[in-house]
């Protein structure tokens, strides 16, 4: 006596060699699904474009050190993000801040100092947490693009 499954019977012929017709009809059907969920997210998803600069905190004013050739792209009121070297950010977050009027850039030779609001009463920020002379590194969002414009490098 074998224990061995004999694939020559008629039952198992039918079980093995042949998909039911309900999974072939249902699964394309999921599968269609799935992948007009995952485009419309690609497209309702965004994806920051940022400009990356280094802080300077002066008396009572924040400003992100950028390149002199970007400053076109910089306008009121864009939002961001500061993470300060001796500031525990990856602990508490980061300081949230908007770009503030532009009448207060400073220029020097090749960079300018975008100044950056940052006391606010959303954030809760003393500005005894942002000690002079204090470092780091400081994002201003300038655009959002979707996702799939990312991924496939347009725009």
């Amino acid at each position: 006596m074998s224990n061995e499954i004999e694939l020559r019977k008629s039952e198992n012929k039918f079980i093995i060699g042949k998909v039911p017709s309900w999974i072939a009809r249902w699964g394309n059907l999921v599968i269609l699904a799935v992948c007009l969920f995952l485009l419309y997210l690609s497209f309702n998803f965004t994806f920051p474009v940022v400009i990356q600069g280094k802080i300077h905190v002066s008396n009572d004013n924040v400003y992100i050190i950028i390149p002199r050739i970007k400053q076109n792209m910089i306008k009121s009121g864009q939002s961001a993000g500061l993470r300060m070297d001796d500031y525990p950010y990856m602990d508490y977050g980061i300081f949230q801040g908007k770009v503030a009027p532009l009448e207060n850039i400073i220029s020097e030779k090749n960079s300018i100092y975008v100044p950056i609001d940052v006391f606010d009463e959303k954030n809760a920020v003393n500005r005894s947490d942002l000690i002079q002379n204090m470092t780091g590194t400081g994002d201003i969002v300038i655009d959002r693009i979707p996702v799939i414009y990312r991924i496939l490098k347009t725009k």
